[in-house]
């Protein structure tokens, strides 16, 4: 469990190590789409004590580019739903990093990359797509 992102509490630290043993031994892996993890479960309740009436939803990603990329649809769709299906305009910060999904790389245009993708001008294979 690591990445370039992740390391600032050290390499084999051993009280993350503790913690991703037990897991492992409880339940290593879940499906994100018909079950979950039942510390997903756990964490979401306490982050519902911690936020304001009204916000007790959560969606849980393994990365923050799957989160971007996640944020990016949820808004394509709800304009679509509404029936402002031509609203597909994103904005980010210019230069700023997005992550490195293809919806978080088209809002950020990096000075490396040198220009912003357009996700929505490549069209889609069949009607209804997002």
């Amino acid at each position: 469990m690591s990445g370039l992102w992740c390391c600032n509490a050290g390499h084999c630290h051993p009280h993350i190590v503790a913690a991703i043993r037990q897991a492992a031994d409880e339940l290593d892996y879940s499906p994100a789409f018909q079950m979950g993890h039942p510390e997903i479960f756990r964490l979401a309740e306490r982050l519902v004590n911690l936020m304001p009436d009204g916000m007790d939803a959560f969606f849980f990603h393994n990365s923050g580019s799957e989160s971007v990329d996640t944020a990016l649809k949820i808004a394509l769709g709800y304009h679509h739903a509404l029936g402002e299906g031509q609203r597909t305009r994103l904005v980010g910060r210019q230069r700023g990093y997005h992550g490195s999904g293809f919806g978080g790389t088209s809002v950020g245009a990096l000075a490396t990359t040198g220009s912003r993708l357009d996700p929505c001008s490549l069209g889609t294979s069949s009607p209804g797509n997002l």
